[in-house]
């Protein structure tokens, strides 16, 4: 789906890409602050799109990227809205950090080689970008069973020897919940837009990333985005561009989403009461999410940036989200109820 036409935009960043390699960190930037301009984007946002695009290229094999950056490689940078983290899935999120470790460390993309090395050999090449793995506490989420937990840690990335960090991405892996990703097969994807925006950098051209099934990332923003313990807007404005996407693309599998959500909630719940918080259950009240404005609305705004008319896929007031959410509710557990689920519409 184009959320935002962006074919301009992919015209100009493989003006870009055909340049080749940057040799210094300097001209790296000067690169980048292209790739910025012709996105229409603040070079900080640009900066934190190709970073985490480059560490997902380094992602061990069975780990599935969710969250804000599994819709901008569905849908692209513009028009999406920006978000600092990247939020991934696996069945051994530690074996995952792990293994991602090393995989850092041997680095992604290539330049060209250093002076010494291209006196030897003109076409001597070197690893672009390369980097380290830092583990923080892990997250402790509300509802969710102690073997869930997020592992969380940040990647900083270096462009080739320098000291200096270029970007450092914050992560943080999940364990597939009931192995839902067996329910709901992840799929393999790099928006156009986004690929020509590592390419533009001249150091390599990204494969697509395995990315979360919408109807398992719809299922667990709409758990998210309706708890009354948690302030999240900006999954509101998620749930919408995930949504309209599929819907673009041949639809959402209604049975598939209402099996997933009841049982995302069903799993979180005993941990919720284990708190001493009352419980989550579905199909919930939106009550709530009405009182996410100021989120909503500043999620709503970085969707606008570098993307005109994009406003006319979002609803403009979490009132009116509030309203589309319930109706997407409703219909979800009618759906489950069709199934023998007993959720009630």
């Amino acid at each position: 789906m184009d959320i935002v036409a962006v074919d301009d935009v992919v015209v100009g960043l493989g003006d870009l890409g055909a340049r080749g390699a940057p040799r210094s960190e300097g001209q790296l930037n000067r690169r980048l602050e292209a790739i910025a301009d012709a996105m229409g984007v603040p070079v900080d946002r640009a900066r934190r799109l190709l970073g985490a695009v480059i560490v997902a290229q380094m992602l061990p094999e069975g780990v599935v990227v969710k969250g804000g950056n599994g819709v901008r490689l569905r849908h692209g940078a513009t028009g999406t809205r920006a978000t600092r983290d990247l939020d991934l899935l696996a069945r051994d999120p530690q074996q995952a950090l792990k293994d991602l470790t090393g995989f850092v460390d041997r680095g992604w993309g290539a330049a060209p080689g250093s002076k010494r090395e291209l006196k030897a050999d003109p076409a001597a090449t070197r690893v672009a970008f390369f980097g380290t793995v830092h583990e923080d506490d892990p997250a402790e989420p509300l509802g969710v069973p102690d073997p869930y937990v997020l592992s969380r840690a940040k990647v900083t990335l270096h462009f080739l020897s320098a000291r200096t960090s270029w970007v450092s991405v914050p992560i943080e892996i999940g364990r597939d919940e009931f192995e839902g990703s067996t329910l709901a097969q992840p799929v393999e994807v790099v928006a156009p837009q986004v690929a020509e925006a590592v390419t533009a950098l001249g150091c390599g051209t990204p494969r697509s990333v395995a990315v979360m099934a919408v109807e398992q990332q719809l299922a667990q923003k709409i758990h998210a985005v309706t708890d009354p313990h948690q302030t999240r807007g900006h999954d509101l404005v998620d749930i919408q561009l995930l949504w309209h996407g599929a819907e673009a693309e041949g639809g959402v599998d209604i049975p598939l989403l209402a099996d997933l959500v009841s049982r995302t909630f069903m799993f979180r719940s005993p941990g919720r009461t284990a708190a001493g918080h009352t419980p989550h259950e579905w199909p919930p009240p939106v009550a709530h999410v009405r009182t996410l404005e100021q989120g909503y609305l500043d999620a709503l705004e970085e969707t606008r940036v570098g993307a005109e008319g994009q406003a006319r896929l979002l609803q403009p007031r979490v009132s009116d989200a509030a309203d589309w959410l319930e109706s997407l509710i409703t219909r979800i557990a009618r759906a489950a109820g069709a199934e023998g689920s007993g959720a009630q519409g």
